[in-house]
């Protein structure tokens, strides 16, 4: 009989202990790893793809999460919250309203229902994302900015560009130390190739470069848009890197840009873009139905510097049709 294999995520040591020895002796089930934090859990379910991942909500709280919870989706993984520390509004709104269950249960009520989540239908395996055919573009420039519930839009976005899309530059807010594993996921799913932005590194066709946990913030260099450069200092617009500080490095080159403010909470970036749509840039941001956090692209467009508002699905396909056709359009 194929065994559930199971990964606990739990900070508490003793909950952790608790179930584990109480999972050890149950048929059908086994413990393949033990876990406190979330990059060990991370690396492990990249590597080995568990059937389940029990995971408490201390850890399901912490901003890294949404990396850790769109792996699960890519690798089909299922996971439970235990609440294994007082419950916040941040752990609730990042356990999704997904099944939990008191740290104080008994391991066998945790065991009937991992058997039960694991043999549930399945949802497959994600296809691999389609090789879309290329397509002739101009000198364009992709900037993106994105925060809260942005993982998974730009999964969305980036799997409609091709192979030999216009060079991309992204800050993603996310917590310290997971900026590799973000661009390693999006590189599993994408087309194009997704780095992690590098100091001195070329701005070139069909290269995402992200900036996502890092102390610096990431800049075109001398404004040439040929260059990146990553320049340490104090957070900007409460964030490091900063939206704010990649928008407004772009400005000498703005009628090349096309620059898209996605979903999150706060406002870094409204205030660069506005400056980017005053010197030519193409502005787009995600409308307020398709995000999670309308946060970031209300206050873009109330500070008047978006263009259009998007739905996530047409995302993709807007920004690669305003590379297309940016000289020849007008700002409405």
């Amino acid at each position: 009989m194929t065994r559930v294999s199971v990964v606990l995520a739990l900070q508490d040591a003793a909950i952790n202990d608790r179930f584990s020895r109480g999972l050890s002796g149950v048929p059908g089930l086994r413990v393949v790893c033990r876990t406190r934090d979330l990059a060990a859990t991370y690396a492990y379910v990249e590597e080995f793809a568990p059937d389940v991942v029990v995971i408490g909500n201390a850890l399901a709280a912490k901003p890294e999460f949404e990396v850790m919870r769109a792996l699960f989706a890519t690798f089909d993984v299922r996971w439970l919250v235990i609440r294994d520390a007082p419950s916040t509004a941040q752990a609730q709104t990042a356990k999704s309203g997904l099944f939990e269950i008191d740290g104080a249960a008994a391991p066998d009520r945790l065991a009937e229902t991992i058997l039960a989540v694991a043999r549930s239908e399945r949802r497959g395996q994600p296809a691999a994302p389609k090789r879309p055919a290329t397509a002739a573009f101009d000198d364009s420039l992709i900037l993106i900015g994105a925060s809260t519930g942005g993982i998974d839009a730009l999964m969305t976005v980036l799997r409609h560009f091709p192979p030999n899309c216009p060079p991309v530059l992204i800050v993603q807010h996310t917590g310290a130390g997971f900026g590799p594993s973000l661009a390693g996921l999006l590189d599993r799913q994408c087309p194009a190739r997704v780095r992690l932005a590098a100091d001195g590194q070329p701005i070139e066709t069909g290269t995402v470069a992200l900036a996502a946990g890092c102390k610096a913030h990431i800049q075109l260099a001398d404004g040439d848009g040929k260059r990146l450069r990553l320049v340490p200092g104090a957070p900007v617009s409460g964030h490091m890197p900063s939206i704010d500080m990649l928008f407004r490095s772009a400005v000498p080159v703005a009628r090349r840009c096309i620059a898209v403010q996605l979903t999150g909470m706060g406002r870094d970036g409204a205030a660069g873009m506005r400056q980017l749509f005053d010197a030519g840039a193409r502005t787009l941001a995600q409308d307020e139905a398709t995000s999670t956090v309308y946060g970031m692209p209300r206050a873009a467009v109330e500070l008047g510097g978006v263009q259009q508002s998007v739905a996530l699905p047409d995302m993709g396909q807007a920004i690669l049709a305003a590379c297309k056709s940016r000289k020849s359009l007008e700002r409405g």
